[in-house]
Formats: structure tokens, C-alpha cells, sequence
């Protein structure tokens, strides 16, 4: 397979580009709109142990006149950069190319709308497009889907803690704007006793295991969850919970961020970099990242995943890479989201493929 990753020098992008370089026999197509990151990562990647090839483009996201072309020859389009503003223009050359897609960016309702709009055209090309990659988006709907394959589930509740070193990171002045998006639509969604509620109430506290330990996790809502209760109506408790980024961030920094862009929208980029500092300087670093899925079924049994990684981003990078390992025979034409579009048992089992810690327990 041919997959092309726009953004593949990026935090996730490389990470990506990397675990397909190492576990599959595709040709890599990197692109980006600085040349020389693409050319360098290319260059990186072609080092590696792998079957495919590893080329480069310049590519700029603003400016895709040139891209329909580009793709042509390419299977899948996977974009891993902070685009989510060109979604419209990317999916249109990747339409016109004939080419599939896959993407990583958030779950913000900009991207949704455009992608729900291209609709027709994408079943009339007989293009498979796969929206809200990575690991939250991504994940918790297919750890519950995968729950309820093996049981009559009753409850379902899947929590995430990232401990990542911010200020080790080069955040792109798109990426922390993208942050601030998606931290304006959070919404503290979940299912409660069979109907949606919202609040910090509903906070809990989970046990992520050694070395994270235990964290109070808010309820974040993904619109992956809304297909498994559309799968599952029998599900009676229903959601997603993430923990903070230390007290000053979450109390201080971020409600500050969002209210700012909110008031003063002119001087979003101005907010967004006010986020990225306070995250470099006061975020909590070190212990590594999980994902932790805790289901009950109607008879009482109960069931455990743990997933784990000490680095954040290659716990984003491999959902997606485990999703791409299998794109041929998983394949539909449509519209999908990662956590409905692969196989959940065997999704599990390309994870630690993928270098991810999965741990069961009944």
C-alpha cells in the first residue's frame, strides 16, 4: 500500500510515518510545507529496517493546487498536521485523486461538517475516508465495542491520563490553536442511568496502574460514543473521562484561554500561545500515558484494558497505525470513524504490534 502523511514531521505524524516504516511494507510519502523537515524525516525513515519506499514533497495545506496530482498514485491520504481549517480543500483534492483518507486531527465540528458534506461524493468515487484517528478520539469507542462482543454490557466507562514534558515539545503556533478548538467545544457529556447528563459532578477517580497511579478524571464527550449507544441501546452508564493537566493549568490557564478566545476572538493566536505557555510551564510531565477501559455486563462480570505507553504521542500514532495495518481488508466505501471502522479484537492485538502495553483482566 501507498500512504501519503501530510504532516509526517510533525509530533504524531513522525511518530507514525515511523511505526509504518517498522511494521508494514507500505511506500511513504512525506509532506509538509517546510522542505527541509520533510526532506530530513524522509531521509530518517529510509535508515530504518523496511520493505516500501520513503520519498518527500513539499506540500502547503493553504495551497493544494497541486496536490490531486500528487496523490494520484497514492492509496491513502493520511493527514496528521494541524489543518483542520483546510479540511475542505484537502478532502477535495483527495476526492479528485481518488485517493482515501485517514485523519488524526481533533474531533471539532469545523472538520465533522466538512467531511459529513463530501458524503455523496465520497461514495460516488468509491473512496473509504476515516475521520477522528489517534487514541481519544479513536480508542474508547472500540475498547467498548469490543467489551460488548464479549459480554452483555451494562456499563462502560473508558478514562485517559497523559503525563507528557510540554516544554520539551515544539508545538506549531496551528497546533495550539487546534487545542484551544477543541478545549471551546468540550463538552462534560456522558450517560448516566440511560440519559445524557453534563457537569464536573460526575467526575471520578481511576487507578491507571504503576507508574501513573490513580488521577480524578472529568467526563469529556466524543461523538464516537454516540454510535456505540446507537449499537448498544441496552447500555445503561456511558462515557469517556480524561484527567488535567496539574491545578494551575486546569483551574487557571485553560479556562482563562478559552474564555479569552471567546471574548476576544481577534487575538485567538495570542490566547492560543498563552495556552501553550502555561502548558510548558505548569503541565504535569513524566509518568508516561494510559488509556483504561472499565466495563460491567448485566450478569455481573466485569472486565479491564489497560493501554500503555511511556511516550503520549506514540499512544496517539499507534491506534492509527494499527488502523492503517489493515486498511485493505477493513476497507468500505464511506464515511467512518476510527473507532467504528476496525476490528476491535484484532485492533487490540496490532496495538501491541504497535509497541502499546495491553493488559487484560476479568
Amino acid at each position: 500500500m501507498r500512504i501519503a502523511v501530510l504532516g509526517g514531521y510533525g509530533n504524531a505524524g513522525r511518530m507514525l510515518a515511523g511505526l509504518l516504516r517498522r511494521h508494514t511494507p507500505s511506500d511513504l510519502l512525506i509532506l509538509g510545507r517546510d522542505s527541509r523537515r520533510a526532506e530530513a524525516t524522509a531521509r530518517g525513515l529510509g535508515l530504518l529496517a523496511g520493505a516500501g519506499s520513503v520519498d518527500w514533497a513539499p506540500v502547503d495545506a493553504r495551497h493544494v493546487r497541486s496536490l490531486p496530482a500528487l496523490l494520484e498514485s497514492w492509496d491513502v491520504l493520511v493527514v496528521a498536521s494541524s489543518t483542520v481549517p483546510e479540511t475542505e480543500a484537502l478532502a477535495d483534492a483527495a476526492l479528485e485523486a481518488g485517493c482515501d483518507w485517514f485523519d488524526l486531527n481533533s474531533s471539532v465540528a469545523t472538520k465533522r461538517n466538512a467531511l459529513k458534506c463530501r458524503l455523496p461524493r465520497i461514495l460516488e468515487k468509491g473512496c473509504c475516508f476515516v475521520t477522528d484517528g489517534g487514541v481519544h478520539p479513536g480508542v474508547p469507542g472500540a475498547l467498548v465495542r469490543h467489551a460488548a462482543a464479549r459480554m452483555p454490557l451494562r456499563r462502560a466507562s473508558v478514562a485517559a491520563r497523559f503525563e507528557i514534558d510540554w516544554s520539551a515539545l515544539r508545538l506549531s503556533a496551528a497546533t495550539r490553536e487546534e487545542f484551544l478548538d477543541d478545549l471551546a467545544e468540550a463538552e462534560l457529556r456522558l450517560l448516566v442511568d440511560g440519559t445524557w447528563v453534563r457537569g464536573y459532578r460526575y467526575a471520578r477517580s481511576f487507578d491507571f496502574g504503576p507508574p501513573l497511579g490513580s488521577a480524578t478524571c472529568v467526563p469529556m464527550f466524543l461523538p464516537e460514543l454516540l454510535e456505540v449507544r446507537d449499537a448498544l441501546p441496552n447500555l445503561e452508564d456511558l462515557g469517556f473521562f480524561v484527567a488535567g493537566f496539574g491545578p494551575v493549568t486546569d483551574w487557571i490557564v485553560m479556562p482563562v484561554a478559552t474564555f479569552g478566545a471567546w471574548a476576544l476572538p481577534l487575538a485567538r493566536r495570542c490566547w492560543a500561545d498563552f495556552l501553550g505557555w502555561g502548558l510548558a510551564t505548569f503541565g504535569e510531565s513524566g509518568g508516561g500515558s494510559a488509556v483504561l477501559l472499565q466495563a460491567e455486563a448485566t450478569t455481573g462480570e466485569r472486565l479491564a484494558i489497560r493501554l500503555y505507553h511511556p511516550d503520549a504521542y506514540a499512544l496517539t500514532a499507534a491506534p492509527a497505525a494499527a488502523a492503517l495495518l489493515r486498511w485493505q481488508d477493513t476497507r468500505r466505501p464511506g464515511l467512518h470513524t476510527q473507532a467504528g471502522f476496525v476490528d476491535p479484537a484484532l485492533f487490540l492485538d496490532d496495538l501491541q504490534v504497535m509497541e502499546v502495553t495491553v493488559a487484560t483482566t476479568e
